[in-house]
Order: structure tokens, then C-alpha cells, then sequence
């Protein structure tokens, strides 16, 4: 992950968006255990600009957290990216 500096501005906003309780990601269950966030390495393939970093936020429940790195890591850029294509962006 590159060096992110972060406005004060701009931290607010992740800290709010870590703050806000959200269901699991890739199953849907609450209560969620882990957040993340995903910094895409193409932003502008995420809805993003590029040049610009674009940061996507996450939960996920204890057995989705439980999956083998790599088999988690792929589920959840894939619904991310679902998502975002859904919502047409």
C-alpha cells in the first residue's frame, strides 16, 4: 500500500466511515468483527480518477474474516466490484 497523507479533512472522513456499523460484505450477517478498507492499485477501473487515490471502505463477520487470505481478498474486490458496477459508477 502506497503512503497515504491524508488530509485532516479526508481522515475524518475514513474515521466516520469506520465508525458506522455495516453488515458483513460477503454474507450479510451482523454483528461484523474486522473492517477494511481497499485501496484499489487502478482507481479509475473502482469509479475513481486517475492519479488520485480512491479508497473503498468494508465490514466483515468473523467466518467470512476466517477464509484463506486469497480466497477473501477475491470475494471481496468481486462484490465491491458488483457493487459499483450496480450502481452504475
Amino acid at each position: 500500500m502506497s503512503d497515504l497523507r491524508l488530509s485532516k479533512k479526508d481522515a475524518a472522513r475514513v474515521q466516520r466511515l469506520l465508525a458506522l456499523p455495516k453488515p458483513c460484505l460477503l454474507c450479510g450477517t451482523s454483528p461484523t468483527t474486522v473492517q477494511g478498507i481497499f485501496q484499489p492499485t487502478q482507481p479509475e477501473l473502482w469509479g475513481g480518477t486517475p492519479e488520485k487515490v480512491r479508497l473503498l471502505g468494508y465490514a466483515l463477520c468473523a467466518a467470512c474474516f476466517a477464509l484463506p487470505a486469497e480466497a477473501r481478498a477475491m470475494a471481496v474486490e468481486g462484490r465491491i466490484m458488483a457493487r459499483l458496477v450496480g450502481d452504475r459508477n
